[in-house]
Order: C-alpha cells, then sequence, then structure tokens
C-alpha cells in the first residue's frame, strides 16, 4: 500500500504542475468564466494533494477524506477543461 500511495503522490504531484501552469494562464488570459473555473480548480487540488500526504503519513483519516477530496476535484477539473475549451473555440 504505501508503494502504491508514494506512486500516487509523484504522479500527482508531476501533474499537478501541469495543471497549475494551465489554470495559471487560464486564470490569467481566459475570459471571466474560465478564470474562475481555473481558480477552483486549483482550490480542489491542494485538498487532494494534502489528502495523498496525509495518508503517506499514516494518518488513518486520510482514506475517507480522500474520498471526500477526490469528487470536488475531478468535476471542477471537467468543469475547467470545459471552459478553456469554450474559451479556445470562441477566441
Amino acid at each position: 500500500m504505501a508503494d502504491a500511495l508514494k506512486e500516487l503522490h509523484d504522479r500527482e504531484i508531476a501533474e499537478y504542475a501541469k495543471i497549475r501552469r494551465c489554470a495559471r494562464v487560464v486564470e490569467l488570459e481566459g475570459p471571466p468564466e474560465a478564470a474562475a473555473a481555473a481558480l477552483a480548480l486549483q482550490r480542489t487540488t491542494g485538498t487532494f494533494y494534502r489528502c495523498v500526504k496525509a495518508a503517506m503519513e499514516g494518518d488513518p483519516d486520510a482514506r475517507e477524506e480522500f474520498r471526500t477530496a477526490f469528487s470536488p476535484f475531478w468535476a471542477a477539473l471537467e468543469d475547467f477543461i470545459e471552459a478553456a475549451r469554450t474559451a479556445h473555440q470562441a477566441g
């Protein structure tokens, strides 16, 4: 289990950096709807990251917190992608 958490953590950090760059560009240069979706995504990634880190550190509540954090993270990611796509198509 520890190896799987470490792998998830490492992948999450690498992908988070990519998502963060994209979200930052959209937040700065995109229309208000896309910028709001980018900001919402950035907010949810922090909670998701903290849950993975807490699980790695042996926090007994981390698994449930991860489950709770995953759905809002995924929804924010989907909203961000849709808002970015719409903004790109309009531009």
